[in-house]
Parts: structure tokens; C-alpha cells; sequence
């Protein structure tokens, strides 16, 4: 990573709703702030990103700032308010940030997040020839750090990825894709939507299991007009959040352990 480099990064923290089950669960005022051996999930993601010394800014979107008040580590934090869906929340914040990009984004619920994970990510997605670098780790990967829980697999040809909640918008044009992340958020529950907007090719090469992802992100981005390319990670507790007490007992046990 060239030294120069200096990277900003926004914590998507808003909460599903008002009474969020998890919170309800674990008696917390909000999702993110639900403990994990003793520390708040976004505390954690907050000084893994302020341990690494190329992010040089952090600002949080969350949809109550007042939750935030009385925890001491999060007081230096830029926040702003979320908007209707996670990404027109990353748009929101960019349009209020001085100097936006290279722009990393991640969740308030990356509790295994570290420094090691960061840099790499980070560090990959710059010597790449990209617009927007999505983060990714390979089953095996995943199933060397937890074996326990069910997780979601995209699956290609030459391999199952799952997602890592880690994002790197290089420039201004990275919000082709975001604002298409958007539209695809609106519709992931509607099988024909999604083929008409991909095409019906792609989405019978994709469930067959003959599109590989170097294909696949090809496609995305001739059809985002924005050069689209997968940033794979070696850690695979990179791909676990916490979004189920299943993944909370998970995450307290790898955390645990990592101690």
C-alpha cells in the first residue's frame, strides 16, 4: 500500500428497525451496540479501523445518533443520519464528506474485523484495476474459522464466495454501482425482476453453476458502465457478522479464543 495513501471509512449502523430483534434479545438500545465479550460490536469495528494507520478519517450512518452519547470511544466519530436503504445511506454521506474517496465501507456488526483484515483488503483492492472492489473469502476459508453455522454462498463455477461486508469505492464513478446496489436491493425478492435486469443468460449460467466469477463481474461491470472486481480474502472470519445469536455465540467463542 503506497504510504500516501489515505483512506476514509463509513460504518453502516443503522438499525432494521425501531425494535430490532436482536437488540430485544440481548437488552440492548440499539443493534450495534449489542456487547460481545464485553465490548460493543461498532467499538470494535471502530478501533480495528483506528489501529490501522491508512484510514484517516471514520464516520458512522446511523439512524439515531442519541444512542451513541454515552459511549466514550465513539465521541471523535463524524455521524450521519441514514437514509431509507443501506446504499442510498452511502450516498447520503458522501455528498456530506470533504474528501470522500478512496472510501471504505463496512457494518457495525464486523465484530472479528482487525487491522490484519483492513490492510489487505485495502491493500488488494488499490493494485487492482477497479472503480468499486467488493470484499469476498472463499468457502474453505470460512469453514477453517466456523464449521457450526449456516452461511450464504454466492455460487460460481470455480468456487463458492461469500461476502465479507467490506467495500472500496476508488472514485466518484464507484456510484454507478452503489446506486445499482440500490435497485437491486429493492427487487432481490423477485426472481423475474432480477432476470430481466441481468438477463435471463446470466441468470441461467448462474444457477446452473457455469458462470465463473471472473465472468460474472465482467458482466456487472459492462453493465454498471463501472469496473466492477472482487478483492479475495484469506481470513474467513471476515465473512462472519453477527446478525442471529447463533452468530453472536459464534463470534464471543472466536473472540475468546483470538485473546
Amino acid at each position: 500500500m503506497e504510504p500516501a495513501t489515505k483512506i476514509t471509512a463509513l460504518i453502516m449502523a443503522a438499525a432494521r428497525s425501531h425494535d430490532d430483534p436482536m437488540a430485544q434479545a440481548f437488552k440492548a438500545e440499539h443493534k450495534c451496540l449489542i456487547e460481545i465479550d464485553g465490548t460493543p460490536m461498532l467499538v470494535r469495528v471502530v478501533e480495528a479501523l483506528k489501529s490501522t494507520p491508512e484510514i484517516e478519517s471514520i464516520g458512522v450512518s446511523i439512524d439515531r445518533f442519541n444512542v451513541l452519547s454515552k459511549i466514550s470511544e465513539l465521541q471523535t466519530l463524524e455521524l450521519f443520519k441514514s437514509a431509507d436503504s443501506a446504499p442510498n445511506s452511502v450516498t447520503k454521506a458522501i455528498e456530506q464528506l470533504d474528501q470522500p474517496f478512496p472510501l471504505l465501507v463496512t457494518t457495525a456488526d464486523h465484530a472479528l474485523l482487525t487491522r490484519e483484515i483492513i490492510e489487505d483488503f485495502c491493500r488488494k483492492a488499490q493494485n487492482t484495476d477497479c472503480d468499486i472492489a467488493i470484499g469476498l473469502a472463499k468457502r474453505a476459508s470460512i469453514e477453517r474459522a466456523d464449521i457450526t453455522t449456516k452461511r450464504t454462498y454466492f455460487r460460481f463455477q470455480n468456487g463458492d464466495y461469500s461476502g465479507c461486508n467490506l467495500y472500496y469505492l476508488k472514485s466518484e464513478k464507484a456510484l454507478n454501482a452503489v446506486r445499482f446496489w440500490h435497485k437491486i436491493d429493492r427487487i432481490r425478492k423477485k426472481p423475474w425482476a432480477l432476470a430481466k435486469t441481468f438477463s435471463l443468460l446470466i441468470m441461467i449460467k448462474y444457477m446452473l453453476g457455469i458462470l465463473t466469477l471472473q465472468a460474472g463481474l465482467e458482466y456487472a461491470s459492462n453493465l454498471l458502465d463501472v469496473r466492477v472486481d472482487a478483492v479475495i480474502l484469506d481470513q474467513g472470519e471476515a465473512a462472519i457478522d453477527v446478525d442471529k445469536p447463533e452468530d453472536h455465540a459464534l463470534v464471543t467463542k472466536l473472540l475468546q479464543k483470538r485473546r
